[in-house]
């Protein structure tokens, strides 16, 4: 009986080798790729020195970018009065984030490339040509 047994557990072993996948990386969970930092939407965020210098009542402008994972991006900008958009498209090396401008209010547009470096934590950079006056900060 004991050897019936015996041949029995070696069978059933033999046979449960085989219900496992030939290629132990097909168990496994797929590799997430690294999340794009730009991802997401951005807004301007004044200084307090450019709030400060504001004259009382002064409607302070707004504006927010959405970055999207294809490497396009939107802006939406609103200031006197005036609301102005783009799109383009842009890289992001480590910290190095390149714009190139398309389209300027729906139409070619005629600014030149941005080359900008987000701060460390990869959550804002100072506004292209603000001198200070602000950072765009991802919501």
């Amino acid at each position: 009986m004991s050897r019936c047994l015996l041949v029995s557990v070696f069978l059933s072993m033999i046979l449960l080798t085989g219900c496992g996948s030939p290629n132990p990386a097909a168990n496994s969970q797929p590799v997430a790729k690294p999340a794009n930092a730009m991802v997401g939407i951005w807004k301007l965020v004044l200084s307090e020195d450019t709030v400060k210098m504001a004259p009382p009542g002064t409607k302070l402008p707004e504006i927010t970018m959405t970055f999207n994972e294809d490497g396009t991006y939107e802006g939406r900008a609103k200031f006197d009065g005036k609301d102005s958009t783009l799109s383009g498209t842009y890289t992001l090396k480590d910290r190095a984030l390149h714009m190139v401008t398309k389209l300027e209010n729906g139409k070619p547009a005629t600014s030149p490339d941005f080359d900008i470096t987000l701060d460390s934590d990869l959550k804002a950079f100072s506004s292209p040509g603000g001198d200070g006056t602000g950072k765009m900060v991802k919501q």
